[in-house]
């Protein structure tokens, strides 16, 4: 299978202090637009179905979006408590929905929007269920014909096939992976921040386990889902350097920057690695040292921390390795 994505990661510079930018960015994640190729999915261009708007008209209905650690994190470091930001944020959200399934559902009935988008999404939320009873299990066409109700010539009016429909759902997952933008106090200590940014990443993992266990399990026959999201990962390591040196106002050299934004990429592929250890494999051996979702949410806060706190974590540890290395 050719690769069938593309990213437009020329925003990347977006300056994410103001409360318009981040507004923007919850809604349409500009660094992240995916959309499928036409020469792989015919069907779903033509019928004016892809990811970026797909993406765009569920967080725009909830705050559901792609990458709660690293966004959140981003949020901490760049944005000050605000009456009037919440106000105006509040105004693009309704009741948070706490599962992807129940996203889709949503979507599916919202009057507002046409009704091949709301035919669209009433299949996906279909196969959504499926993944959630069995996320390895056999689906076909007609397993979801028969739950949505809807004829054959009506599902391949949308999809190619059912790996079509798998691809469009798990990729749509990974672009708007949920966030918690409830506003906190900005009294806490920034490692407690970090804490709780941790945790509510955890919780909401939990709940959507069974879709992290499908991408893992069809990832291995739709590369492109991995290139998509070492894409995302990618993307969020430069974030959140750019963060760290506006909240410090500290500036990196060449190395150093790239050294950041390493780190920064190691620490998001062991929180997602361990995520899936603990909720999707139930690895014994986390499980046994972290007896709970706190312990598990702390643990991951002390990984984090001493990168995100120190705006000397790069030079210093390039400076180690020198001396290593003599």
């Amino acid at each position: 299978m050719s690769k069938d994505c593309t990213l437009n990661n020329s925003n990347n510079s977006m300056n994410l202090d103001t409360p318009s930018d981040m507004d923007h960015m919850y809604s349409y994640l500009p660094s992240q637009q995916v959309t499928v190729n036409p020469r792989v999915y015919p069907n779903t261009v033509s019928n004016g179905f892809n990811l970026r708007m797909a993406t765009a008209a569920i967080c725009k209905q909830s705050v559901y979006s792609h990458g709660a650690a690293t966004l959140s994190i981003i949020r901490l470091m760049t944005m000050n408590d605000s009456a009037e930001y919440i106000a105006q944020y509040a105004g693009h959200t309704q009741e948070v929905t706490e599962t992807f399934a129940g996203m889709l559902l949503e979507q599916s009935v919202n009057r507002r929007l046409k009704k091949a988008e709301r035919t669209r999404y009433l299949i996906l939320s279909k196969l959504a269920a499926r993944i959630e009873q069995a996320p390895t299990g056999r689906i076909t066409v007609e397993m979801l014909l028969n739950d949505a109700g809807l004829s054959r010539g009506t599902f391949y009016n949308n999809f190619r096939d059912v790996n079509e429909c798998i691809y469009v759902l798990l990729a749509l997952f990974l672009e708007t992976w949920n966030v918690d933008n409830k506003r906190r106090s900005g009294s806490k200590d920034f490692f407690r921040a970090v804490f709780d940014t941790n945790l509510a990443y955890c919780l909401r993992y939990e709940k959507n386990a069974a879709f992290f266990a499908a991408f893992s399990y069809y990832a291995s026959s739709m590369t492109e889902l991995l290139a998509l999201r070492n894409e995302i990962n990618a993307s969020w390591a430069i974030r959140v350097t750019r963060a760290i040196q506006r909240r410090f106002e500290a500036g990196f050299d060449g190395d150093e920057n790239t050294y950041l934004q390493g780190a920064l990429r190691m620490l998001i592929l062991m929180t997602t690695g361990t995520l899936e250890e603990y909720y999707v494999h139930r690895n014994p051996q986390l499980r046994a040292a972290f007896k709970d979702v706190h312990q598990l949410a702390f643990a991951l806060s002390r990984q984090w921390y001493p990168v995100l706190s120190n705006p000397a974590y790069a030079a210093a540890e390039v400076a180690h390795y020198d001396t290593f290395t003599r």
